[in-house]
């Protein structure tokens, strides 16, 4: 019994670590972060995330010009309208500009989607993976505001 019960604790660790590594994998891809870099300054880069996020139709929330952070949302109408009436699908990017010494400056787009839909207690959010259309403007973004886009 002895050799049995040692068998049996290892494959629990095994399996118990393997299923770790797995929904951590599995977080890496949920809502993917992009990555580019201006040659401009990190407050050049700041202000034309800034606009370019107000062009792709997001409302920015909070930003915070110093730290170089913009966290910025639009209701995905086309998914929303699948949805009860209740419930709407929210496209969300999280933008975050970085010096990048004299090279210029760094450009992270984090790319969100979360189903919010309302219960007693208020508003609830529930993530989700994120969308083609989120991804995509997250590229448009560092497309625009990379290189010479960045000054514009």
């Amino acid at each position: 019994m002895t050799d049995w019960s040692r068998f049996s604790g290892l494959a629990r660790r095994v399996i118990g670590g393997l299923t770790v590594l797995g929904v951590a994998a599995g977080c890496a891809t949920y809502w993917p972060t992009l990555s580019g870099a201006s040659t401009h300054t990190r407050g050049d880069a700041f202000q034309c995330s800034m606009d370019q996020l107000k062009e792709l139709g997001y409302t920015p929330r909070t930003w915070n010009e110093r730290e170089g952070s913009i966290d910025a949302q639009r209701i995905n109408r086309d998914a929303s309208g699948d949805l009860p009436q209740e419930q709407q699908q929210v496209d969300k990017l999280l933008v975050q500009t970085k010096a990048n010494g004299e090279k210029g400056s760094t450009i992270d787009v984090r790319t969100e989607t979360v189903l919010r839909h309302y219960t007693r207690s208020g508003w609830v959010e529930d993530g989700r993976p994120a969308s083609g259309a989120v991804q995509q403007a997250g590229k448009a973004l560092l497309d625009r505001c990379s290189g010479s886009a960045a000054a514009g």
